[in-house]
């Protein structure tokens, strides 16, 4: 499928086979059962889901009034971010690791970090809630903000 650049997923539900976005500007909502979700250039509202696989999100920037939420039961979640963005994050694990290139501290299997990105923001900035069970997180810095 194939939809501009600004277009908005509003929903996309899959049972069985992986998901590819890559440069929506607009919202961006996608569950899955079995696969895995690959986004890319994302810069709307971001909600992936998925039972199982994992999900990688290389988001292009973050916007104050539209967070990120990314959620897996098993497989492991990636999500890159621009290093000048700015975000308040919770991150949380039940069976697996949680690692992040901001030096976040990491408590119990679960974090919430304030301005992790960008000091000078405030803390309701962007939001993003990063959820697993049976599978590690991690947050990864990207190339610069836009």
């Amino acid at each position: 499928m194939t939809v501009p650049r600004g277009a908005q997923l509003d929903s996309a539900e899959l049972v069985n086979g992986s998901l590819d976005v890559e440069g929506l500007q607009g919202d961006v909502h996608a569950s899955l059962v079995n696969g895995q979700v690959k986004a890319g250039g994302l810069s709307g509202e971001i909600k992936l889901s998925t039972v199982n696989g994992g999900i990688e999100a290389n988001v292009a920037s973050l916007n104050e009034a539209k967070g990120v939420t990314l959620n897996s039961v098993n497989g492991p979640i990636v999500l890159i971010v621009p290093s000048g963005a700015g975000a308040q994050v919770k991150a949380s694990t039940v069976h697996g690791g949680i690692t992040n290139d901001f030096g976040l501290a990491v408590d119990d299997g679960q974090y919430v970090g304030s301005q992790p990105f960008r000091p000078n923001r405030h803390w309701w900035s962007a939001r993003i809630r990063l959820s697993n069970v049976n599978g590690s997180i991690a947050i990864k810095r990207g190339g610069s903000a836009m």
